[in-house]
């Protein structure tokens, strides 16, 4: 019964990098979507006033 308090903060450990990654990845997710979008209507505007 030793190791359990090792495993348990290991789980522990595990479950705070996965929920910061998965914010981390969630920012960058939408960081992305907005870029994406960006771009678009950048093309959009391009498209309708040739410069």
């Amino acid at each position: 019964m030793r190791n359990k308090p090792i495993v348990v903060i290991a789980i522990d450990s595990l479950a705070r990098f996965l929920m910061r990654r998965s914010q981390y990845l969630l920012f960058v997710g939408s960081a992305s979507v907005t870029a994406l979008v960006a771009q678009r209507r950048k093309l959009a505007i391009e498209l309708k006033f040739p410069s």
